[in-house]
C-alpha cells in the first residue's frame, strides 16, 4: 500500500520491451528537443552577463528588506523610494541618477507585460504632506513584485503590484540593463 503511494504511477507497472521500443523515437525527439531549447535563448531573453547583473540588483535590494524609510535617505540608515533604486545599482556597479525624474530618463522605456528583474518601475503617488503627486520608484523582481521603500510601511518592503492599485498609478517601467 505505502510502496504504491510513493512510487510514481509509471514505476509500478514494467513495461514489456515491445513497447519501450515503441517509444524510444519519441523518447529520443524529446530529450534532443529539450537539450536544444535549454541551450538556446529565446529573443526575449537576456544574455549570461545582464542576468547575473540583475541578480545583483535585485539582491542587493532584497538585502534591505527591513531598513527604515527616511525621507531622502540613500544608504543602509534609511531610503526613500529612488534612493533604494539608486542605491541598488550602485553598489552593483551601475551609475544612475539619484532621483526618480532623472531615473525614468536613464533607461529604456519597456511595457509592463515586459517587466524583467531588476527592471525600475515607476508610478504617480499622492502625497500626504500637499496636494501634488510624487514620482515613486521600486525594483521589479518578478512574480508581480517590487522591492521599495514604502513611506506608508516606513520600511523597504516587497509588494505585490498585480492589482489595480498598483496598475493604476503605474506610469512607466524603465529598463537600465539588457
Amino acid at each position: 500500500m505505502i510502496r504504491d503511494m510513493v512510487m510514481p504511477f509509471f514505476m509500478r507497472v514494467a513495461p514489456s520491451p515491445r513497447l519501450f521500443a515503441a517509444r524510444l523515437p519519441v523518447l529520443a525527439i524529446v530529450v534532443a528537443l529539450a537539450t536544444m531549447l535549454a541551450g538556446c535563448a529565446t529573443p526575449g531573453q537576456p544574455a549570461p552577463a545582464a542576468t547575473d547583473a540583475r541578480r545583483a540588483v535585485v539582491n542587493t535590494a532584497v538585502s534591505q528588506l527591513g531598513a527604515p524609510y527616511r525621507y531622502a535617505g540613500a544608504d543602509r540608515t534609511g531610503f526613500d523610494a529612488s534612493g533604494l533604486v539608486h542605491f541598488a545599482y550602485t553598489q552593483s556597479g551601475y551609475e544612475i541618477p539619484r532621483e526618480a525624474e532623472g531615473q525614468i530618463r536613464a533607461g529604456q522605456p519597456v511595457r509592463y507585460a515586459e517587466a524583467r528583474p531588476a527592471d525600475i518601475l515607476f508610478y504617480r503617488l499622492d502625497n500626504a504632506q500637499d496636494t501634488e503627486q510624487t514620482l515613486h520608484s521600486g525594483i521589479f523582481i518578478g512574480d508581480g513584485q517590487m522591492v521599495h521603500s514604502s513611506r506608508q510601511r516606513d520600511e523597504v518592503a516587497s509588494e505585490i503590484i498585480d492589482n489595480n492599485y498598483w496598475f493604476q498609478r503605474l506610469v512607466g517601467v524603465i529598463r537600465i540593463l539588457p
